[in-house]
């Protein structure tokens, strides 16, 4: 929605475009107080509120996207003896597909949401009461119809006083609720790698970024092809999207290799070979991956969203983990000025951010780190290349160390180099790496330091 337009539609009478833009913001997670489905206007997006009520009474929390969508799609098969459900599933599932094909709600957009909200929710509900009183009024019987107003007003204050008020402290109980409720909404998807998701409270979760930094052929693409692999393994969803350097084709032969222990080339090399092994490994699969492919400065983050949303709609698919192979790769959007290039950077590793809260996903994303990491006996945040937002604005950062010692040998060096999800920082995770079938493995020797013999800055 364009900001200025938008904005007049949405301040005009809190009509359709509102109540789009509130839906999305509801069914993304974002802050926004419970509405009673019965005030709105549009039948389809009624019907998803009251369902989505259905599914937090079911699992005692509120339902994630995929869940809603899902939840709908059934309804729609399961509704052929049922006219009115069978219609007010086909109209929530237009109404869902419209929305998450738009674009987002501006920020400005959403602000005035959760400022509005509470006198939509007062005008909607007057506007009931009052039809609610006509036969009161034409019987003379205005004491009830005084009686429902100063209800509704009532109830609306009440309600307004706790909207914002955010986390009490001094309110122990309270807190614990809290606690209890986000320990339940917690989907952290482990790595593969147990002593870093120990870390991690089990591994990244929803609305979380991940960034692998290491200089150019450390690794970075095995890690994330190890991480994606290992969630498919877990039974979750991945979109793996690769920029530039791998193409769809390499990227699908590197998880067949990771995956069912085989060496990627020889796959390349002899397909039907191995045929059988990849379709009984495929066949132990509750999980689907999706590769998609762009070239380098060709794809946007906007550009990831839509196919998230196409996914989402066209597929029934709502991915776990976000994979975007690399985030240096992709085309920023036109910032002016002395630091382009740096603020450029910095807004894409935001955007990524904010497309696993959209979204409820795990994001992973590698950057590249500067000349000074080409040793590769230890890494530093200030090592990142082009931006430093790209490590402010992660919630984990894994650096890859590896000497050229290390690699000849198969090894590496995980370092722990800032984790929101735990502290821990400095943590050093021993890998053996096995290139030939893209997998990395946690080493059974965790001693702290350089490991496998002694490296001199030759190596």
């Amino acid at each position: 929605m364009a900001d200025g337009q938008s904005q007049q539609t949405l301040q005009k009478e809190y009509g359709q475009e509102f109540e789009q833009a509130l839906l999305w913001m509801i069914l993304v997670g974002r802050s926004v107080a419970d509405v009673d489905p019965n005030i709105i206007d549009d039948s389809g997006i009624r019907f998803i509120l009251q369902r989505r009520l259905v599914l937090r009474e079911e699992y005692g929390q509120d339902p994630t996207l995929k869940m809603v969508v899902s939840d709908l799609h059934e309804c729609n098969k399961t509704s052929e003896e049922n006219t009115f459900n069978k219609l007010s599933s086909k109209r929530a599932l237009s109404s869902i597909t419209t929305i998450l094909k738009q674009a987002p709600p501006s920020d400005q957009d959403q602000a005035f949401i959760q400022n509005k909200l509470h006198r939509f929710v007062l005008r909607r509900e007057l506007v009931q009461s009052i039809q609610l009183c006509a036969a009161d009024v034409v019987q003379g019987r205005y004491e009830q119809v005084l009686d429902r107003i100063q209800d509704v007003f009532e109830r609306n204050k009440q309600n307004g006083q706790t909207i914002g008020v955010g986390t009490i402290y001094s309110n122990v109980d309270a807190r614990i609720v809290k606690y209890a409720k986000a320990a339940l909404q917690i989907n952290g998807v482990p790595s593969g790698i147990p002593n870093i998701d120990n870390k991690m409270r089990g591994g990244l979760g929803a609305g979380t970024l991940g960034v692998i930094m290491g200089f150019t052929g450390r690794g970075k693409t095995m890690l994330m092809v190890n991480i994606g692999a290992t969630a498919l393994n877990y039974g979750v969803d991945v979109v793996h999207c690769t920029i530039g350097d791998v193409s769809e084709v390499d990227a699908a032969l590197r998880y067949d290799g990771c995956r069912m222990d085989v060496e990627v080339n020889d796959i390349a090399k002899h397909p039907t070979k191995h045929m059988q092994k990849l379709r009984a490994g495929l066949a132990q699969l509750k999980s689907k991956l999706f590769i998609r492919e762009w070239g380098a400065d060709e794809c946007t983050v906007d550009d990831i969203a839509a196919y998230l949303q196409l996914l989402v709609t066209e597929h029934d698919v709502c991915p776990g983990v976000l994979i975007v192979d690399y985030a240096n790769l992709i085309r920023p959007i036109d910032v002016d000025g002395e630091d382009a290039r740096y603020r450029k950077v910095g807004g894409i590793i935001k955007r990524l951010r904010q497309l696993g809260k959209d979204f409820a996903c795990a994001v992973w994303t590698g950057t590249q780190t500067g000349r000074a990491n080409f040793s590769g006996k230890s890494v530093r945040l200030s090592d990142v290349w082009e931006s430093l937002e790209t490590v402010q604005t992660a919630d984990v950062v894994i650096g890859l160390c590896q000497t050229a010692h290390e690699r000849r040998t198969g090894h590496m060096r995980l370092l722990l180099m800032k984790n929101r999800l735990g502290g821990h920082e400095g943590t050093i995770v021993n890998c053996n790496v096995f290139p030939e079938t893209q997998r990395i493995m946690q080493a059974l020797d965790q001693s702290g330091g350089l490991l496998w013999g002694s490296q001199s800055d030759q190596d």
